[in-house]
């Protein structure tokens, strides 16, 4: 509970520097004429660092987007049933996503792997990480 929380704190902190960061950029552009260089790709790198970092926490408090409609039509016994089953394929999708992407992240440590042309180049190996521990 308390890694999960964390991991949403870390997140929010890091929302809210992109809301700077883009905030700036605007400004910079529209006012200077001249914007901060490489926020695109900042911002690229980090939409799955940011759902992953999320996603535990929001696993953990049973806050998934829902159909009330669907839920309310339906009884309880079959909502305990789509429970289960819905809780079994999260299990098994996270399951596949840190198996099927543990070698590419501990590949990325180990060569100091980039991505991103131009104005900024992005380590990967940081957000690899992230989508295993969040997927765990």
């Amino acid at each position: 509970m308390k890694f999960t929380y964390g991991l949403n704190i870390v997140a929010v902190i890091w929302t809210f520097m992109l809301v700077f960061l883009v905030t700036a950029d605007v400004l910079g552009r529209f006012i200077f004429n001249h914007p901060i260089t490489g926020i695109p790709e900042i911002i690229q790198a980090s939409l799955v660092g940011l759902a992953f970092l999320y996603l535990p926490h929001i696993t953990w408090e049973g806050r998934q987007v829902r159909s009330d409609l669907a839920k309310s039509l339906l009884g309880p016994h079959f909502n305990r049933i789509m429970g289960i089953i819905s809780s079994l394929v999260g299990v098994a999708v996270f399951c596949l996503i840190l198996f099927t992407n543990w070698n590419d992240m501990i590949e990325a440590w180990r060569i100091g792997e980039w991505e991103g042309q131009g104005a900024l180049r992005v380590p990967t190996a940081p957000f690899r990480t992230i989508l295993i521990a969040g997927s765990g």
